[in-house]
């Protein structure tokens, strides 16, 4: 009897064991469903906080821009960033078809270097409409939504005219017959003080020229050398007894335009050229003997540096400044090998 009765218990124990023990597995399997969500979501919140940004590039046919695209797209990467890029040309129509594709891929801001105001307004709009940041390089917009990153306009004119003010004072003893700028009316109205202000900069260093001494000129053209080559030819052969002429290009390409004008007339003993932004065709004259005095660089491959923070202040709901302003500096032959090796070796 008593054998019978301790066999009952010693059964009643163990089934009380399996059962406790079945509760601890079970209870350590919801435990381990529990974490591994948990995890899920832990993964995807990360993904979730990716910053993910439109780049309306103007295209890689440009050095500028894609020197800009490289060192922008290294930084935003190594930020986390992911960047969905797609060049315009600086058609509207593109610009805005880009646009509306990032905005389909879930962009959370739009970064537009068009650099025609007409695209770039239009990307402005367009992002004010659908409430989505924008971030314009190098050309003002009328939208009190958009942000400006890029160089001060202003700046760059008077460190341009500084610099040729100088040289002229040295080598034509302060003479100045005629200043010649081409500037593309689609930039827009911001960016005419890059070329605008150089007659502030020659006033610094004492050198005045009346109005009527400075002719502006529009390349209006997709290939502005071959514009500005036309365009200084026809100066040059209107004015040929003018021994001190400035030439002033708002970028390195109609620079090239007037550079060649001169060589080929024949004018290199009465003419000075100096440009803006500092592409491997400035480069390139800048390590050869030529009437190219120098330009106020941009360093676009530096203007993630300023770029990233921006946006990354921007998506995270911090103040930021509608205007950044990225590092210019007049080179020359002088200190053009700190900057950029000779392309052509």
């Amino acid at each position: 009897m008593k054998r019978k009765t301790f066999a009952a218990i010693l059964m009643v124990c163990l089934s009380a064991a399996a059962a406790l023990s079945g509760c601890g597995n079970r209870e350590t399997e919801e435990k381990k469903t529990e974490t591994g969500a948990e995890e899920d979501k832990t993964q995807e919140s990360e993904e979730e906080k990716q910053m993910v940004i439109g780049y309306n590039s103007y295209g890689d046919t440009s050095d500028f821009s894609k020197r800009l695209s490289e060192g922008f797209i290294e930084r935003a990467e190594a930020a986390g960033m992911k960047v969905l890029k797609a060049d315009t040309g600086g058609d509207p129509t593109k610009a805005i078809k880009n646009v509306d594709s990032f905005i389909q891929q879930g962009a959370d801001l739009i970064f537009d270097c068009s650099w025609v105001v007409s695209a770039c307004e239009a990307v402005a709009d367009k992002c004010q409409e659908q409430g989505i940041p924008c971030i314009i390089t190098d050309i003002y917009v009328e939208n009190e939504s958009a942000y400006y990153m890029g160089i001060d306009n202003n700046e760059v004119g008077l460190t341009t005219g500084t610099a040729a003010g100088k040289w002229i004072t040295e080598n034509w003893g302060g003479e100045l017959d005629y200043v010649l700028i081409a500037f593309n009316e689609s930039f827009g109205e911001g960016v005419r003080p890059r070329v605008g202000s150089v007659a502030e900069g020659l006033s610094q260093e004492g050198i005045e020229i009346s109005e009527d001494r400075i002719v502006w000129v529009d390349p209006q053209s997709s290939d502005a050398s071959v514009a500005c080559k036309q365009l200084g030819t026809d100066f040059l052969t209107a004015h040929p007894e003018e021994k001190h002429i400035l030439m002033v290009g708002a970028n390195d390409e109609m620079a090239q335009g007037f550079l060649s004008a001169v060589e080929t007339s024949g004018r290199t003993s009465d003419c000075i050229l100096v440009s803006n932004d500092l592409t491997t065709m400035g480069i390139s004259s800048l390590y050869n003997d030529n009437i190219w005095l120098g330009s106020t660089a941009f360093f676009p491959e530096n203007y993630g540096a300023a770029l990233v923070p921006m946006i990354e202040d921007l998506l995270s709901g911090k103040e930021v400044p509608k205007e950044v302003y990225t590092e210019i500096n007049f080179v020359d032959r002088n200190n053009i090998s700190q900057y950029y090796e000779n392309p052509d070796k």
